[in-house]
């Protein structure tokens, strides 16, 4: 049986592509891309 209500109406979710350049996520310049888990976590 279906449900009479879509959780879609109540909750919502965000995605976060991190990385740059990982996903659709993406920098015009070179610097823009981490190179080390250092520079991810900032």
């Amino acid at each position: 049986q279906f449900r009479n209500t879509a959780w879609t109406l109540t909750h919502s979710v965000i995605y976060f592509d991190n990385p740059v350049g990982t996903g659709f996520s993406y920098t015009k310049s070179d610097t823009g891309y981490t190179r080390n888990e250092t520079d991810v976590a900032r």
